[in-house]
């Protein structure tokens, strides 16, 4: 791995600093391992934010007091005061995000995070994409940095995007496709890849993309009920149902995706849907089954619309 070093625009801060005016949020990390403090701000600084940072709890309530704070990344395990500890006090200050980043999976730690008053949990180690999406997602609309810029459908797009905050990341997905198949109710998994997120990306900027797949996440959701959503890479949503609900949910994307109209140009989805159990039985199989079901499906893409292929169900 490359080291990490201060990029242009990154603020530092141990304790209560002055920082000069700056028209972007800005993000506090609170961390007291080094490598990840910097694995974070280097995160922040790609999406357009800049930084300030704390080493430990007491440190962190410091510079929160003192500077006007757009959200906070949140370590659990620290000295002198724990994360909890930290949230609370927080939220007792001022209503701010704050997500916890915590080195535990377990259930109860995430409960115990949204009792201390976190907007989100994220469990180390982390996609890189997650962590940013959940930023953009609790971000205020008039702050995000990395929005589309203002046209009549703009909150429209920024509205689909905020719901992929609500899904889950690769860990759940795994361990939710791990549940299923040893479930002896039978399920089926979904599939919806982006295919031009490059070029989405590149004409409408990353929210743009995240409006698309935050859509078809509102669109299944509106459509089955009891659907589990859950990103598996930036520009890809897979959902686990009911193996009754196959064909609905496989009609309803290709319905709502050709009525997808959120300005973002050409846009190429491509989906599939598999039977769990019958056709596939191993979690890695799953993911590998659907995107090769994906790639050979048709589909095509009009400018300014929604592109739409073919549905095939195992």
């Amino acid at each position: 791995m490359a080291a990490l070093g201060p990029r242009a625009g990154t603020r530092y801060a141990a304790l209560s600093v002055s920082l000069s005016p700056s028209s972007r949020p800005v993000v506090l990390v609170v961390d007291d391992d080094q490598v990840n403090q910097m694995l974070l701000t280097d995160v922040c600084v790609a999406e357009g934010y800049d930084v300030v940072r704390a080493s430990d709890g007491e440190a962190a309530l410091e510079v929160f007091r003192s500077q006007d704070i757009d959200l906070v990344l949140l370590d659990v395990a620290m000295p002198k005061l724990d994360g909890y500890t930290v949230c609370r006090m927080m939220r007792a200050i001022r209503r701010v995000p704050v997500i916890i980043v915590s080195a535990t999976a377990e259930r109860w730690a995430e409960e115990r995070a949204m009792d201390s008053g976190a907007s989100a949990f994220m469990t180390k180690p982390f996609r890189v994409f997650e962590l940013a999406r959940k930023m953009r997602a609790l971000m205020q609309p008039s702050v995000a940095p990395s929005r589309p810029p203002a046209q009549a459908n703009h909150e429209r797009r920024v509205a689909a995007a905020r719901a992929l905050g609500r899904i889950g990341g690769a860990l759940q997905l795994r361990a939710s496709l791990r549940k299923a198949l040893a479930s002896e109710v039978r399920h089926a998994v979904v599939f919806v890849r982006l295919d031009n997120e490059r070029e989405v990306v590149e004409n409408a900027g990353r929210t743009a993309r995240d409006a698309v797949m935050g859509a078809i996440c509102e669109l299944l959701e509106q459509s089955i009920a009891g659907i589990d959503l859950y990103s598996a890479d930036s520009n890809e949503v897979v959902a686990i149902l009911s193996d009754a609900a196959l064909d609905g949910a496989l009609t309803a994307i290709s319905v709502g995706a050709r009525t997808l109209d959120l300005g973002v140009g050409a846009v190429d989805l491509r989906w599939a849907g598999v039977r769990l159990g019958a056709c596939v039985s191993e979690v890695d199989e799953v993911v590998r089954r659907l995107r090769e079901e994906a790639r050979v499906a048709g589909g095509g893409a009009e400018p300014g619309g929604s592109g739409a292929n073919e549905t095939e169900s195992p």
